[in-house]
């Protein structure tokens, strides 16, 4: 059986699929009403506690984690962090982009390796199996 926070999560993962969806929607077709302008600030707010609420939740089950379950998911966020900033610098070098700066250079590899490494943390039940 599921419990409270997989289900509420799952949900709220489902609210943010179709809101965003909307909100692309609304930008694609350059929607100005002020209804839409809500949408948006809504989202946005949205957005925010539903960060607030996937950290907040990753931060508690992570406190029941073992060290050695800790250091395998740190090791795993650096294999990825590494991999992707040097698959991102390889394709600039061969595809000639020019680089976004140090922080837009490694924002998204390090986005991306937080959600391979810590992600099933929200949604495993079994603290054994993570």
């Amino acid at each position: 059986m599921m419990r409270l926070s997989a289900k509420l999560t799952i949900i709220l993962y489902a609210i943010f699929i179709l809101s965003t969806v909307a909100l692309m929607v609304i930008i694609y077709k350059d929607i100005d009403s002020p209804l839409a302008f809500k949408f948006v600030i809504g989202y946005l707010i949205f957005l925010g506690i539903f960060l607030l609420y996937l950290f907040t939740l990753t931060a508690i089950k992570m406190k029941k984690l073992k060290w050695i379950k800790i250091r395998k998911r740190l090791f795993k966020f650096l294999f990825w962090f590494v991999l992707l900033v040097v698959s991102n610098y390889i394709i600039r070098i061969v595809a000639h982009r020019p680089s976004k700066g140090l922080i837009g250079d490694l924002a998204n590899p390090f986005g991306f390796a937080l959600g391979f490494a810590f992600l099933n943390v929200i949604f495993d039940e079994n603290e054994d199996n993570y």
